[in-house]
């Protein structure tokens, strides 16, 4: 499932790159990836789906951003943020 976990992330990553190319800027939220909101050039969806924002143990992907550089984590098996198990 970790690999996966990964996968998932890589695939949030290159959505949010998409996102950026076509908007000048990063996305506000990851749901921005799926839902248009006020971007006139936004060219999406980037993904196909809500269930794509999660990773596999079901809890949402964690996005954080600051200036042009963003991050991601998935809380990883324990669900639970801040522990060894996190996948970033």
């Amino acid at each position: 499932m970790r690999c996966r976990g990964w996968a998932d992330g890589w695939a949030i990553s290159t959505a949010i790159d998409l996102y950026e190319t076509d908007n000048g800027k990063l996305p506000d939220s990851l749901q921005n990836l799926i839902t248009k909101g006020s971007e006139p050039n936004w060219n999406g969806p980037y993904l196909r789906k809500a269930e794509s924002l999660k990773d596999p143990w079901g809890m949402e992907f964690q996005y954080t951003k600051q200036g042009n550089i963003y991050a991601l984590a998935s809380a990883g098996p324990d669900m639970s943020f801040g522990s060894s198990d996190d996948v970033k």
